[in-house]
């Protein structure tokens, strides 16, 4: 059982990571086209 909490919880990590990557991402194409 312990093992289902450890994957869990890797996944939310994961998604978070994800998430903030890709907001990241967006950010930085937001500049690229302000920049022009």
């Amino acid at each position: 059982m312990k093992n289902i909490h450890a994957m869990i919880g890797l996944v939310v990590v994961l998604r978070k990571a994800y998430a903030f990557h890709d907001e990241f991402r967006q950010l930085k194409e937001k500049d690229k086209w302000s920049a022009r």
